[in-house]
Formats: structure tokens, sequence, C-alpha cells
């Protein structure tokens, strides 16, 4: 028997490069899929995931590469030799290429690691292994042009240094590449997971979260795959990946669990990681979040449309008006969000989904207390429908509606005392 195969006439210039040159076994594994299945537009390795996919091997991730122990995308965690019975199944299948030699060591070499450790977007299904090692093979970046990373990171150092309190950075591996958090706040307080919005950074975030900073030992993370200093890997906003990363960087930092915070897209993401780690969940506050009750896409065009036309014509003008549906009125609009925003729409490529609305049955398994505030007149995630829906799903929720408010404001004095008495509670 065989693989399915795809036959195609291919341009293989470069690819023993990537294959390490000498390892004859590298050489076996990439004539085969040179003789049958790939695609030159795509490369070698989305055909490698391809190929397995076809073969009905289900997609795994490296979950703790110390304990050999990895997790499907139904959520179900496998041991490593769970792992090899799948690949000895599907290896009988192969032309006489035994799969699991790939998958076997997770100590990786120049000649072996562009394959044993297969990289893709779990959306299209299949192995997902050691992300870290695959970036300077698989990855595009996230950035518009290394300029353009050059500024944004540069605004992200003057803002962290504005911060009135000491802090030191952190990185943190995970499956999904290397993470990168800001230890901040106050060292003997309630330890404290903080994300960031969409396409904008933890340091411009920790500027707003400054009342934080005497109750909590602040850990705030830099979104995998959004302007800062973790791994440049996009994660998909459908399913549960940003879940699993989170549970992850939680076992990074040494806690069973711990307590969340964050807002839009960060708060999407402690949406998603109390369905698929709620145990690692001890308190959560979703602020202004999506991955609950989402606006339409068309909802968001009042925004793309002057997006488009700044990218097209430079004209501040167009700039401001793609900000004034989150912001209602210009005194929304901070300095400090001006340049954050200015340089992500020049120069990332904008992340425009936000992680989708969770399964209520996968969240009302999270019983960890949580408290909801949604915007009246928030144009990406409806207050009153986020907070409707939260009580609905949520187990053990609060909800407070931020009235009159759009996705950009300030939080008054009594709201910020609220999210405090709440996560010290």
């Amino acid at each position: 028997m065989t693989w399915k195969t795809k036959k195609k006439e291919l341009d293989f210039e470069g690819l023993e490069k990537i294959a390490g040159g000498t390892d004859e076994q590298s050489k076996e594994l990439m004539e085969f899929l040179k003789k049958h299945y790939s695609d030159p537009s795509t490369g070698l390795l989305p055909n490698l995931i391809r190929l397995l996919r076809d073969n009905g091997i289900s997609a795994v991730y490296s979950d703790n590469l110390a304990k050999n122990t990895y997790v499907d995308l139904d959520g179900y965690r496998i041991t490593h030799e769970e792992l090899m019975k799948r690949l000895k199944n599907a290896s009988e299948k192969s032309d006489g290429v035994d799969l699991r030699s790939w998958f076997e060591d997770p100590v990786l070499t120049e000649e072996h690691y562009f394959l044993s450790s297969v990289f893709s977007d779990i959306r299209q299904g299949t192995f997902v292994f050691h992300h870290s090692a695959m970036r300077s093979l698989t990855m595009k970046s996230i950035y518009r042009s290394e300029e353009g990373k050059n500024r944004i990171l540069a605004l992200y150092d003057r803002q962290l240094s504005r911060l009135s309190v000491p802090w030191k950075d952190l990185y943190v591996p995970t499956s999904f590449g290397r993470t990168h958090l800001i230890e901040t706040g106050n060292t003997e307080g309630e330890p404290l997971l903080v994300f960031h919005g969409g396409n904008a950074t933890t340091a411009y975030n920790l500027l707003s979260c400054d009342f934080l900073f005497e109750n909590f030992h602040i850990y705030a993370a830099d979104i995998i795959g959004h302007p800062g200093k973790s791994a440049e890997v996009s994660l998909s906003a459908g399913g549960y990946d940003y879940g699993r990363w989170t549970a992850e960087v939680i076992d990074a930092l040494g806690f069973d669990r711990i307590s969340l915070f964050g807002g839009s897209f960060g708060g999407g993401i402690i949406a998603k990681t109390m369905c698929a780690a709620p145990d690692k969940v001890k308190k959560a506050v979703l602020y202004i979040p999506s991955g609950i009750a989402n606006a339409s896409a068309i909802r968001n065009a009042s925004m793309m449309i002057p997006m488009i036309l700044y990218w097209i014509t430079g004209r501040e003008k167009w700039f401001k008006k793609c900000l004034m549906p989150m912001a209602i009125t210009e005194d929304n609009i901070s300095e400090d969000i001006l340049q954050t925003a200015r340089l992500s729409i020049d120069y990332m490529k904008v992340k425009t989904a936000m992680p989708s609305d969770v399964d209520e049955e996968k969240m009302k398994k999270c019983n960890a207390p949580a408290l909801v505030l949604g915007a009246e007149k928030d144009c990406l995630f409806p207050g009153p429908k986020v907070i409707e829906r939260a009580e609905r799903i949520i187990p053990n929720c609060r909800t407070y509606l931020l009235k009159g408010r759009g996705h950009m404001h300030s939080l008054n004095e009594e709201e910020k005392k609220m999210i405090v008495d709440f996560l010290l509670a």
C-alpha cells in the first residue's frame, strides 16, 4: 500500500540545503515527497502535513517535551507511545518510509529539525511539533518590514521606560514558540497574568493598568503572533489554540493556576483559556472582551474602509476615522493610542480576526469566578450582548455595563477599585 498522493511537476531547488545536505534519512524522506506529493507553491513542510492529514493522522502538538506528552485537537492528552503507534500505522502505508524516526528524539539537530519539528497553523489540521525551532524556516514575519519591526519595538521600549514601578523581562518556552512577558508590580502581591489587546503591545497596555501595580505580582504577556517580543507565530482566532498557549505559559511560570486579566483580544484569550484549561484559572476579569458575543463582521466596515483609504493615501484624516467608531469621541484617543495604532497599521500585517465566540458547553466547565465588563456602545463587542451571553454561559459570573462608553475609554476610580476588590476577594 502507498500513501494517497497528488503527483505534480516540481521545482525543488534549494530543498537539499534545508534537508542538511549530508543526512541520508533526510534525503530519503524528501525524495519521497518530491516524487509523490509536494506542491512548490506551498513548500515541503505544508505538504508533509497534508500527506499525514490525508492518511487520517490526528493532529497533535507538543505539550511538554520533558514529559513526552501531547494534546490532540480534541483536547485529549496522549502519550509519546500512543503517538508512535499512530505513526507506525501510518508508516505501513508509506512506501517503506518510517515516519516514527522523525518524532522520536526531542533533541533537534540541524539535519533533522526541519522535519522533526513539523510546523503548521492548526487550522490546516495535522502535526505541530516544537514550534520555536521551526520559526526561521516556516514562519512569515508578522511585520511588513524589518524597519517597521524596529520602530514598533522602539516605541515598546519607550513606553515601558515610563512605568512607575520596576520591571524585568521574562522569556518562557511553549510548544507554540518562545513567549516574552514583563514581570512587574508588587512581587509580594497576588500573582496576575495580564493580556493586552489585539495589534497592541504589553508596554502600551501596562501604562493603562497602573491601578494593578500596588496589589498584584504582574506577569504581562506579549501575545504570540502580535507586536512585541514573543515568537512571530500566528495562531488561529477560531478554536482554542490561544487557550492552550496560555495554559503552557502558566505551567512555564510555575503555577498550577493563576488569576487572569485581559481586555479586548486579551479578554478573548481568557475566554478561550477558560474553555481549554479551566483548571488553570483561579479568577478571571474579562474587560470589553472578544470571544463572548462578537459583533458581525459587517459592523466593522466602518473601521476597515477608512483604514484601507489611509493605507492608500497616507492622509491623517483617514487614520483618525478608522479609530473613531471605537473611540466615539476624540477625547478617548490618547497620544499613546495614536502612536501604538499608527505603527501597527503602518508596519504590521494587521489582524482583523478576533477570538471567535466560545462554545457554551465548554465554557460551562469552568467554575472559576469571573467578572465581565462590557461597554454599552462598543462596536466590536457590544456590551449588552456580551453581558447577556456571559451571564448565560459562565457558571460563576458577575457582570458590569460601562454605560455610554465605546471600545476605547478610561475606567473611573470606582470601576478600578471594583476590579481590584474582585481579584483580591
